[in-house]
């Protein structure tokens, strides 16, 4: 059993050496292929004003610091997606803002110079940015803090599992 490395994407010949004996005959086809490629996205929605976390599900991602790329290819163009965790079999990243109600083809680079494939139907490798999967907030209240204890209602909609800063100071959720 010999674990690969990975690899860039291509066809590679096998060669056997045996210590003291010397190279195997091959007796069978000493080719295999390399491929990077993805299996699922989830969510495959969020909101057209970014921030959804992506979970990228594949295989032979590169396993190094700054070697994989994630952009999502709307009608508009190229839009990044800020990696916040990689490693051989998962990708996660942050979007940024898109185009109301597009789809965005998920494209990983890795080894900056490869182009993953997708191994399912093209659904499996797309993300949706959609206005209805958009939180909003409709209320603020009270609009002004004057003492440290006060309490600051949120009201709107798609608020679960949220997060509220001021300032880049996150804010205890009570509810």
């Amino acid at each position: 059993v010999c674990v690969l490395p990975g690899g860039r994407t291509g066809i590679y010949r096998l060669k056997v050496i045996v210590d003291g004996k010397g190279a195997c005959e091959m007796k069978i086809s000493d080719l295999f292929e390399y491929k990077i490629i993805i299996t699922a996205v989830t969510p495959n929605v969020g909101s057209i004003y970014g921030g959804t976390l992506l979970t990228i599900l594949g295989d032979n991602f590169s396993p190094n610091s700054g070697q994989n790329q994630v952009v999502l290819a709307t009608n508009d163009g190229g839009i990044n997606c800020d990696l916040t965790f990689f490693n051989k079999t998962c990708l996660r990243c942050l979007t940024r803002p898109g185009p109301p109600d597009s789809i965005a083809s998920v494209t990983v680079f890795g080894r900056l110079i490869e182009t993953a494939l997708c191994l399912d139907n093209i659904s499996n490798c797309s993300f949706s940015y959609f206005l209805n999967a958009t939180p909003n907030i409709q209320l603020l209240a009270p609009t002004q803090i004057i003492f440290s204890e006060d309490l600051l209602n949120v009201t709107g909609s798609l608020l679960d599992q949220m997060v509220i800063s001021l300032n880049s100071i996150n804010c205890d959720i009570l509810i």
